[in-house]
């Protein structure tokens, strides 16, 4: 049975008794109503007939009354038939005494007018010979005994009615305590099976729920009913039993959670141990500008300790006044996703002392499921120190490069001197071959003089564009020689090489001496031709120098390694300086080319 139904049987039955203990209250209580309006009615008709009794014993004495007395007689006869004519009984003896009693009643009202008659017209009484004194004593006797007969009849009757209303209100008495009592022992039915079918159980289970509550899953309710109460037990011991399982389940997800924890715990700990010993500034920030993280190098650049920074704002507390508001921006554009993440920057970080520290930041950023950016990580390096020696060298540098550039101007300025002092000097010699010697020599101090003369202007002082200076260089010498441009020509084919200087000098030597032999003694007595200058990088990564001629060329038995001429001599130990390698090709007039490494 659920308990819906014990509901209905529990407490509308207990209802429907009560309704019929309620309709025979009622009926009772309409029953002794009655009663009571018949003992007010009877206790009237009392009072009436009693001052009908007074009122006639007053109209007796006064013997020759007025009409007054005689109209309230009247009134108050009326007033009782009236009385007389409601009540209604149902008991025979009650019936009988009110048919006596009106019947008295109305002897009353016969002998009252016969009353009436012989006070108000004695000559008609005596025409009936009715003049006899005893006949109105008689009368008035009559009179009075049946007002007297109707008073006590009228009294029996009260108390006829009164007993009858004590009766009633015994019984009624009665049945209302029996329905008082009835009531309460439905009520305590109904209680006790309210407690035991629905109560009980109830109590039962939420002292089960508390048991359990405490952590003793083993316990159950034991409530065994069909009802609704039942399967919530039955329900509540199964999840008790799931929560038991649940619970070694879940002690043992703990027992594995608490390791991983220690073991992650550990893994920080050795984590920030890593970046503790880290030479780099690493701070983390979350959302909110916060400092979550920081090591032990990043303490030591800001003076603080960690438990100072840990939670604070990095920009209010940690960048100096005048770049908060702008990296406050950035930083909020980039957690919003509207720009990318700058892998590297460089701005300034506020120390405990006030000292501004310039530090080279290296970012990267960490994001949810979602994509969106919970974190941003920051490796930097203080490189204040770095910055500083940096213009330092950049500074002295400058003033080295100013020096440099003074001394290649001078060795230039000197050099020409040399040249212009050999040139004053050739012009006093008269020998051909001394002039010659002369000639090649100030060639030779020409082709470096202009290497430093390049590099004065350059801006470059390490090296010199090649390229430029072999092709300014073998225009000078080709113009010193004098020669007729039309029969032999020079031809050049240069690509754009740098060389440095330890490099460059050497090879303009070699350019020098290779170029002046050929115009020397490749084309004699006005033979016709050109010359070629070329210089490349072939496909081995080597640079490659060119200087040839379709002259008359070299002749077969010149072994140029071994030769005794000063030019030679002098191309081979530079080309050696400069470790090279040298061919010859006497296929046509003579080319010899140079390959070495750029250095």
């Amino acid at each position: 049975m659920n308990i819906k139904r014990k509901f209905q049987i529990i407490y509308i039955l207990p209802l429907v008794l009560a309704a019929i203990l309620i309709l025979i209250l009622f009926s009772s209580y309409a029953t002794v109503s009655e009663i009571m309006k018949q003992d007010r009615l009877g206790e009237a008709i009392v009072r009436g007939v009693f001052d009908l009794n007074i009122r006639t014993n007053e109209y007796i004495i006064m013997m020759h009354p007025s009409e007054r007395p005689k109209q309230q007689w009247l009134f108050k006869y009326d007033s009782t038939s009236n009385l007389l004519d409601r009540m209604e009984f149902e008991g025979a003896e009650e019936r009988t005494l009110l048919m006596k009693i009106r019947h008295g009643h109305q002897r009353i009202r016969g002998h009252f007018q016969k009353l009436v008659d012989i006070y108000e017209s004695p000559e008609s009484l005596q025409q009936m010979g009715d003049i006899n004194p005893a006949y109105q004593e008689l009368v008035r006797n009559q009179l009075l005994v049946e007002s007297e007969t109707m008073v006590s009849d009228t009294a029996h009757l009260t108390d006829l009615i009164h007993a009858s209303f004590m009766k009633y209100y015994k019984w009624v008495s009665i049945i209302i305590v029996c329905s008082v009592l009835i009531l309460l022992l439905i009520l305590f039915v109904v209680s006790a099976l309210t407690r035991r079918s629905i109560v009980a159980p109830i109590l039962r289970l939420h002292q089960a729920t508390e048991v359990i509550a405490g952590g003793n899953l083993d316990h159950r309710s034991g409530i065994e009913t069909s009802d609704e109460l039942g399967q919530l037990s039955r329900a509540f011991d199964d999840m008790t039993l799931k929560l038991k399982n649940s619970r070694i389940m879940l002690k043992d997800e703990i027992s594995e959670h608490k390791k991983a924890e220690q073991s992650l715990q550990k893994e920080k700990e050795k984590l920030q141990k890593y970046l503790d010993i880290s030479a780099v500034m690493v701070v983390m920030l979350d959302t909110d500008q916060k400092v979550s993280l920081i090591n032990k190098k990043g303490c030591d650049i800001l003076g603080f300790d960690a438990e100072e920074i840990i939670g604070s704002n990095w920009f209010d507390n940690f960048l100096p006044e005048r770049l908060r508001d702008e990296v406050k921006i950035v930083f909020n554009k980039l957690m919003a996703g509207k720009i990318e993440s700058v892998e590297y920057y460089e701005n300034k970080v506020l120390t405990k002392n006030g000292e501004e520290r310039l530090i080279a930041w290296y970012n990267t950023v960490f994001r949810d499921k979602e994509g969106n950016i919970t974190n941003t990580l920051g490796a930097g390096v203080d490189i204040t120190d770095s910055r500083n020696a940096e213009m330092q060298i950049k500074a002295s540098l400058k003033e080295k490069e100013m020096l440099l550039q003074e001394i290649h101007h001078r060795v230039k300025n000197n050099m020409t001197v040399i040249h212009s002092m050999l040139e004053l000097q050739s012009g006093y010699i008269k020998d051909i071959r001394y002039k010659d010697m002369f000639r090649e020599s100030m060639a030779r101090i020409k082709s470096m003089a202009l290497i430093h003369e390049k590099l004065y202007r350059s801006k470059d002082l390490a090296s010199i564009n090649f390229s430029e200076y072999i092709s300014d260089m073998t225009d000078d010498i080709y113009i010193s020689y004098g020669l007729n441009s039309g029969k032999v020509r020079l031809k050049k084919h240069i690509d754009q090489i740098t060389l440095g200087i330890d490099t460059a000098i050497p090879c303009g030597l070699i350019v020098n001496e290779l170029l002046s032999n050929s115009l020397k003694y490749a084309f004699p007595e006005g033979m016709e031709g050109e010359i070629t200058v070329a210089l490349c990088m072939n496909d081995k990564e080597e640079v490659e120098l060119t200087v040839g001629d379709n002259g008359v060329g070299m002749p077969e038995e010149l072994d140029y390694g071994k030769t005794g001429s000063l030019g030679l001599s002098l191309i081979n130990a530079l080309v050696k300086q400069i470790q090279g390698k040298i061919e010859l090709d006497k296929e046509k007039g003579t080319e010899i080319r140079i390959r070495f490494r750029r250095r």
